[in-house]
């Protein structure tokens, strides 16, 4: 299994927000392991399929799963998905987003 490098931009609505809050954190690309996961068959097969119980980490528990199975995992240093950074992540309640 194989997850690549994830990094954020910001969308045109708020560039104005990004002096305050951009950090050295959310401009560095990070490892992703949702956007980016890549298995083939064989790592269901050997250690079953996500596990439906949990709403978010379930990637993560799948990976734990295997890694504990003696599975390999890589990470790629390469960006592969681009995350746009919008309003409705900072202010969802208060401007409508769901």
């Amino acid at each position: 299994m194989c997850t690549a490098h994830m990094q954020n931009f910001w969308s045109a609505e708020v560039e104005h927000e990004v002096a305050t809050l951009e950090t050295a954190v959310s401009r560095r690309s990070n490892p992703n392991l949702g956007s980016s996961f890549m298995a083939r068959r064989m790592l269901f097969e050997a250690v079953g399929v996500l596990d439906t119980a949990f709403k978010h980490r379930d990637i993560q528990e799948l990976i734990t799963r295997a890694v504990d199975g003696g599975l390999v995992t890589e990470s790629l240093p390469d960006v592969l998905v681009r995350r746009r950074i919008s309003r409705c992540q900072y202010q969802p309640a208060s401007i409508g987003c769901r």
